[in-house]
């Protein structure tokens, strides 16, 4: 009888410890994946200063190129609806505050999912992910800022972290 107990104690005290080890893991995770979320965030504020700069720069250099064409003594006839026109598609052709305010969000809910901490949330999490990498594509394929590249490539690297850590999570949750 006495074998029983101590075995009964022992197995106990096992599986308490497991479970402790396991809060202890999914903390720690919470903890690393915040960080992450954190430094997307911060490297997408860079982003968007580099942006506003960036479309400031193009105009004025657009408006130099036109202006030289003007001081070189050539005439040139230009319609001025039409430029303005192209100028304005090409500039929403580089704007990317709409993949920013997207990742911004899809962020913002990732967290909410993490401070939720239910286990269907894991699928979603992905899902999440996959729009992060998403709209990071976009803003990278959109800019011709190195800067801005670097910025993406660091974003990408961290969201690709994440989704390690979250297939981690789905696969002790499932078994």
């Amino acid at each position: 009888v006495s074998y029983k107990r101590i075995l009964s104690k022992s197995l106990n005290d096992a599986i308490v410890d497991l479970i402790q080890m396991r809060l202890n893991e999914g903390e720690n995770l919470r903890k690393d994946i915040e960080s992450r979320l954190k430094k997307i965030k911060k490297d997408l504020a860079i982003i968007i200063k580099i942006s506003e700069r960036t479309q400031k720069e193009i105009l004025k250099n657009y408006k130099k190129k036109i202006n030289s064409l003007f001081d070189n003594g050539t005439p040139i006839i230009l319609d001025d609806n039409r430029l303005l026109q192209e100028i304005v598609i090409f500039m929403e052709k580089k704007d990317i505050h709409e993949e920013i305010t997207r990742l911004n969000s899809h962020v913002d809910v990732f967290l909410d999912y993490i401070k939720k901490g239910k286990p269907e949330k894991g699928k979603r999490m992905t899902f999440l992910l996959q729009e992060f990498l998403r709209e990071i594509n976009t803003i990278g394929s959109k800019t011709d800022n190195v800067k801005t590249s670097h910025l993406v490539v660091n974003i990408k690297t961290e969201i690709e972290k994440i989704r390690e850590q979250v297939q981690n999570i789905l696969w002790k949750v499932e078994n």
